[in-house]
């Protein structure tokens, strides 16, 4: 518990520090999120703003021909991935690949909790979405960048350690394994509302960045009941840093709410498998 205390001095101290500056969100992925808030969005829009970046191009087509989402047919351009996806599946795939490059670290250790971390939101994500499909929720076009940024605060925390540790200045405080996760646990929420407060991102996902672990919660808040089911679906499953096979989904408060029997959350977790072909 010392250790963890001091850890979470220590990163506090670090973020605190007149010189910091806190990571900002991909310009082109914020365009886009903006863009699809309005029902109406034009698709040749969507293809412009992709093709700012040739780099996220490349990603963009790597993901639309891998294995989850691969046709009959080779895709070779955004026009050809928008078409056969649609807009919005290509949007989401955008901002994955523009998010993709924060899960990297120069500590071979912090980086290993990056991969790790990174399969977890790709998998709540796409399960989020899934469930949104599954129960007919009015607002999907939100469910996937719900759960794929509402652990974005671990993320920014594994940053702030990862530079701690490459600069050397430990100050003797612990870094083990067991430490980081903990304190990762303890201060993801906060530090998470914090940044997309920072980014101006809208209300509706920052919400869910700071309360998804809440032992209250607003039952009537679906697409937070959907993210935290989803969240516990990636413990059960060890896709994340945690790992908890005791979890019993069909248990949960969100699953009752939800109305999801233990055949579709079996469904469900079949599906949450394949999301690493993504990841």
């Amino acid at each position: 518990m010392t250790d963890n205390l001091s850890l979470i001095t220590l990163i506090n101290s670090y973020i605190h520090k007149e010189n910091f500056s806190l990571p900002v969100f991909d310009k082109v992925a914020m365009r886009l999120l903006r863009l699809v808030q309005d029902d109406n969005y034009d698709l040749t829009e969507i293809e412009k703003l992709i093709h700012y970046d040739q780099v996220l191009v490349s990603e963009v087509l790597r993901l639309a021909n891998s294995p989850f989402f691969k046709g009959l047919v080779e895709i070779t351009s955004i026009r050809k991935a928008v078409i056969r996806l649609g807009g919005e599946q290509v949007v989401e795939l955008v901002i994955m690949a523009s998010e993709k490059n924060r899960y990297k670290a120069s500590d071979p250790a912090v980086n290993e909790m990056m991969k790790k971390l990174w399969q977890g939101s790709v998998a709540c994500g796409m399960t989020t979405k899934w469930i949104a499909n599954r129960i007919n929720y009015q607002e999907k076009q939100h469910a996937f960048l719900a759960g794929l940024l509402h652990n974005i605060g671990q993320l920014f925390i594994l940053t702030v350690i990862d530079i701690i540790r490459s600069s050397g200045n430990n100050n003797g405080v612990s870094f083990s394994s067991e430490t980081i996760i903990e304190t990762v646990e303890a201060l993801h929420e906060e530090k998470g509302r914090e940044l997309m407060k920072n980014w101006n991102i809208p209300s509706i996902y920052s919400n869910i960045v700071g309360n998804h672990h809440s032992i209250e919660f607003d039952e009537d808040n679906i697409l937070l009941v959907m993210v935290r089911l989803a969240d516990l679906a990636c413990r059960r499953l060890g896709f994340g840093l945690t790992h908890d096979p005791s979890v019993m989904l069909a248990a949960t408060d969100e699953a009752n709410i939800l109305g999801l029997s233990e055949i579709t959350l079996a469904e469900m977790e079949i599906m949450m498998e394949d999301t690493l072909q993504l990841a």
